[in-house]
């Protein structure tokens, strides 16, 4: 009997809104056909004219259903406020006005309202079945809105919506679905490995490398201050080349970051015999963290090394001198080749002569410093036989993705909580799992707010 219900209802819809799709699709075919209309109008116009219709038959048709709705949502429940199920008895409160903001548009509906005395939770039967956000904004839409929000800044992403999809939304509401998505993006990244889905891969396939890595940046903050956000990240190839990572980011918090890596340093050692390998600049930070890992193979990025060898070149023999090339070379060749205490040796002996003497003499003592403080952190060759990876460009790049280019943009100035919701929904976009936290969402709810994202 439900079946059948649900079947007239999605009927009634279609039958209610097909003679006025078929009149305005009409006008529109004339038009263009008596070269009156561009195709590039006809075919948006089009557009809107079938998702008008959609809008209308998914009205109808949930209107229609409301007293199936009504009985699902006894049955299975509804979300208390502290983000529990609730599965006591409640009361109708009859039928309201609202209206829904979805990817087919705006859509108003009448929908019949609870109130639980068990729990205090009280809204509407509907909001429960489409999971909507407080801000009666659809899943798939808030989605759509969030995703955008977190490309582009909160006005580009309001007219990147309506471009491409012709959904009006304003840049204050997709504010309100960033501060309402973004703290269930946080749940999601603190989760241990093993705490993810059993859909969701946290291990390299055997014999493959899990490689980890962080570094950090610099954002302005409101009031002129800056802050320091960190992104850390692991990662490794599958067995068809393609790369899977998992990123991570915080505002001025290393330690939630590293602990964040240690759980899955942790997660690949009891469960894979290979060695891991943690790549990274010279900031002396990292390595202390690093050292707390014995199990890992420790890498100095090389080319951190490079540029560090090429400007004491530069001091020595000038900028844009063709000797910086060919002796930034001859160190480099030689640390390839392992001789990391003799190049240091060569360095600390050296004392030059002529104009600037103490200057170069000074940045040679610095090169050489440099090394031996990161000696053990250089077997290049060896590495490079093995197939493994000798440079940090992976963190890099998530360092750019996740906040150099969202939130570093000219007169941008940020919150804290507004920073972290931004970057922790582009650490989920740049990892591939935006599918993952929606899955998350509807398993557990919206995770709550807890402090204001002005």
């Amino acid at each position: 009997m439900e079946q059948d219900s649900i079947r007239a209802a999605v009927q009634e819809g279609i039958q209610a809104e097909r003679e006025s799709l078929e009149e305005n699709l009409s006008f529109l075919a004339e038009k263009l056909l008596d070269g009156s209309w561009s195709p590039r109008n006809f075919e948006l116009d089009f557009r809107s004219a079938v998702l008008a219709m959609a809008t209308g038959i998914f009205a109808r048709t949930l209107e229609r259903l409301d007293p199936e709705i009504r009985s699902a949502v006894r049955k299975r429940g509804h979300r208390a406020p502290n983000g529990t199920i609730c599965h006591g008895s409640i009361a109708s409160k009859g039928r309201k006005a609202v209206t829904l903001t979805t990817l087919l548009g705006a859509m108003e509906i009448r929908r019949g309202t609870f109130a639980c005395p068990t729990c205090s939770a009280s809204g509407g039967m509907l909001d429960e079945i489409l999971q909507l956000t407080p801000e009666r904004m659809t899943p798939a839409c808030a989605s759509v809105v969030a995703q955008a929000a977190a490309v582009d800044s909160y006005q580009g992403s309001a007219k990147l919506i309506e471009d491409m999809s012709g959904v009006d939304i304003l840049p204050t509401r997709i504010h309100r679905v960033v501060q309402r998505v973004g703290p269930s993006a946080s749940r999601l990244l603190e989760k241990k490995p093993e705490e993810l889905s059993p859909d969701v891969e946290t291990l390299p396939p055997p014999y493959r490398t899990l490689h980890a890595s962080i570094d950090g940046g610099r954002i302005r903050m409101r009031g002129g201050a800056w802050r320091e956000p960190y992104a850390g990240a692991v990662w490794w190839e599958e067995v068809d080349g393609t790369l899977r990572r998992f990123a991570f980011a915080e505002i001025a918090d290393k330690p939630k970051v590293f602990g964040i890596l240690d759980s899955w340093l942790e997660h690949f050692r009891r469960h894979r015999t290979g060695k891991a390998i943690i790549v990274a600049d010279g900031a002396p930070w990292i390595w202390e963290w690093a050292k707390e890992h014995p199990g890992a193979v420790l890498v100095l990025d090389y080319y951190h090394l490079k540029k560090n060898v090429w400007s004491a070149a530069e001091v020595l023999f000038g900028e844009g001198s063709s000797r910086v090339e060919r002796w930034t070379d001859r160190v480099m060749s030689r640390i390839w080749r392992g001789w990391t205490f003799a190049t240091v040796l060569k360095l600390d002996r050296t004392y030059p002569q002529g104009e600037n003497r103490r200057r170069k003499r000074k940045a040679l003592v610095a090169l050489a410093n440099y090394i031996y403080n990161h000696r053990g952190l250089m077997e290049y060759r060896r590495l490079r036989k093995r197939g493994r990876t000798i440079g940090s460009g992976q963190i890099e790049s998530i360092c750019r993705q996740v906040f150099s280019m969202r939130l570093k943009g000219p007169g941008m100035f940020w919150s804290e909580p507004g920073a972290q919701n931004v970057m922790h929904l582009r650490a989920l976009y740049v990892s591939g799992r935006w599918e993952e936290l929606w899955s998350d969402i509807h398993a557990s709810g919206y995770a709550e707010i807890k402090r204001s994202a002005a």
